[in-house]
């Protein structure tokens, strides 16, 4: 049986503005020497994974540090918002006759991103011009503070192609030809802004990919429960699922 979910909300009324690098300890817990409390980082949880952690603190005050938009992603997922089911059958009737009525209705368009949002430098070009099969994308990621980034995740836009960066942030990813309907290259890593890279202005380069360290919030998160005819609705509704 599926357990109820009571809490309605999560919210850090006062950020804390300790540095976090600072602060003794290693991994996901450290000291704060302002407030002698244990602070722990959260940034890299799911929204499940978070919501359980602080759960498990039954109630005890806790300090906890988050990706500035994680706190607004974990509170729409306590709240989800359900189309009615009547409601769909009418917005899916309404959709495929604006479709039609556009002569569009064997092919949706996906909206369409243009602009670079990522900073990275050309080190090398034609480091794979002899190839008639694959491109090729090599380089470096680093932080802003010129650091390597350990594990990051460069990938094909919208396909399976990709790779990881090493240890000393170094990747290579080799591309199908056929696959180049795909536009851009995008870099993932934990606790930085996702860049999103043309792939024309880097194919068979080798490249240095800087990328932006995400704004951190961190503080005392406060709980805010569901009402509690709320709740008991809820484990009523749980009994019978």
């Amino acid at each position: 049986m599926k357990k109820t979910n009571s809490i309605k909300a999560l919210c850090i009324p006062k950020p804390c503005d300790q540095d976090w690098d600072k602060m003794e300890g290693e991994g996901l817990s450290r000291h704060c020497a302002s407030c002698q409390k244990s602070v722990y980082d959260l940034s890299g949880f799911s929204n499940e994974e978070a919501i359980k952690f602080i759960k498990s603190k039954n109630g005890e005050p806790s300090c906890v540090r988050f990706c500035k938009g994680q706190l607004s992603e974990i509170n729409e997922s306590l709240n989800p918002q359900h189309v009615p089911s009547l409601i769909k059958p009418l917005l899916l009737a309404a959709t495929m006759s604006t479709a039609v009525a556009c002569g569009s209705i064997n092919k949706i368009e996906e909206p369409i991103i243009s602009a670079d949002t990522s900073k990275y430098e050309i080190i090398t070009r034609q480091i794979n011009p002899d190839s008639l099969q694959t491109i090729v994308v090599r380089g470096i990621v680093m932080n802003e503070n010129d650091k390597p980034v350990y594990g990051s995740v460069i990938v094909l836009a919208n396909s399976s192609q990709g790779c990881m960066s090493n240890a000393e942030g170094k990747f290579e990813l080799e591309i199908k030809k056929s696959s180049l309907n795909n536009k851009y290259i995008e870099v993932r890593s934990l606790g930085h802004s996702e860049a999103r890279i043309e792939l024309s202005k880097v194919r068979n380069s080798e490249v240095k990919i800087l990328l932006a360290e995400e704004q951190m919030l961190m503080g005392e998160v406060c709980i805010e429960h569901q009402p509690l005819p709320n709740r008991l609705l809820n484990k009523v509704k749980n009994i019978f699922k």
